[in-house]
């Protein structure tokens, strides 16, 4: 991964540490479970927005490996619908 893309990942996913433990601290203070979910949605769009992320530098680093051992792209489309599958 290339650090400028995981220097981004990592602020996000600090961002989502905190937004964890927000949502503790809700339950915790017995707020109400609308608001809860509210927030429960928030984490996991930004974890979406990570994994997003994550799938962009996958695609980059395949395309480059696939070119730098003369597989095709499609041998190296077939690896990222793998790694896609698995994120769900």
């Amino acid at each position: 991964m290339r650090d400028a893309t995981a220097t981004e990942v990592i602020k996000r996913l600090r961002r989502v540490e905190g937004q964890i433990r927000g949502l503790q601290q809700m339950v915790q203070d017995g707020r109400d479970c609308r608001e809860v979910a509210t927030q429960v949605s928030a984490a996991v769009v930004a974890l979406r927005r990570v994994a997003g992320l994550i799938m962009a530098c996958s695609m980059a680093e395949a395309a480059a490996e696939a070119a730098q051992e003369g597989r095709s792209p499609q041998q190296a489309a077939d690896s990222l619908v793998m790694a896609f599958a698995r994120i769900g």
